[in-house]
């Protein structure tokens, strides 16, 4: 599977019931305050720890390309 181009998943703005750093691999921001996302050699998205992200820097499961908490890994979305 090449997952080089990321998934994200657009939850409606009512809908957040987490904190978005939760889910935020450890990326820069750009003056303006957007995350900069970094692409390994492969194409693939991850954060300044080599964890796999998507193209919004939302941390990723490594098997089920879930979107997960980086405090404990748990999926956030079903």
């Amino acid at each position: 599977m090449d997952f080089s181009k990321g998934r994200a998943i657009d939850v409606p703005p009512k809908a957040h019931t987490f904190n978005e750093h939760d889910i935020l691999g450890d990326l820069d921001r750009d003056e303006k305050g957007n995350v900069v996302v970094i692409k390994d050699s492969q194409g693939t998205f991850r954060d300044k720890r080599g964890n796999l992200t998507n193209q919004k820097g939302y941390l990723l499961d490594k098997k089920t390309y879930a979107i997960v908490d980086k405090y404990n890994s748990l999926t956030m979305f079903n």
